[in-house]
């Protein structure tokens, strides 16, 4: 981890994690996912980390067509939920979500999977909030 001192605009975040990368020795051509959440200093088309990244990526000879940028919201679903009342909609995931992780899936659900022919051999909830993984075998 790195702080920026100045400003955090795209070029110096991109200087800031290209600082990071070179520091871990970690090689630019296993990037395949850029994440980011729309702020200004992110995805300016001229002046933003995306465009400094991937400009960066090309002059090193790295292909840039199989990136994948995604943008990333989560941090504004609890405000969009309140915003928009869903209150009753995301205690009722909740709800549901915490059950699973809490017992994993039940014996019936993976007879029914193995009855639609799925395949069981791991499946993975990843509640995000949470950082964590259950397995269900």
């Amino acid at each position: 981890m790195t702080s920026l001192h100045c400003r955090t605009c795209g070029e110096d975040t991109f200087r800031g994690v290209n600082s990071v990368l070179s520091n871990l020795k970690i090689e630019w051509s296993k990037l395949s996912t850029i994440t980011e959440n729309r702020d200004h200093s992110m995805v300016r088309r001229k002046s933003g980390f995306i465009v400094h990244l991937l400009s960066y990526l090309q002059g090193l000879g790295i292909s840039t067509q199989d990136i994948c940028v995604y943008h990333f919201m989560i941090h504004q679903e609890s405000i969009w939920a309140r915003a928009l009342k869903f209150d009753h909609f995301k205690t009722f995931v909740f709800k549901k979500v915490n059950f699973m992780r809490s017992r994993g899936l039940s014996h019936s659900s993976n007879h029914f999977l193995k009855i639609m022919k799925q395949n069981i051999a791991i499946f993975r909830f990843i509640w995000i909030s949470g950082d964590s993984v259950v397995d269900c075998c």
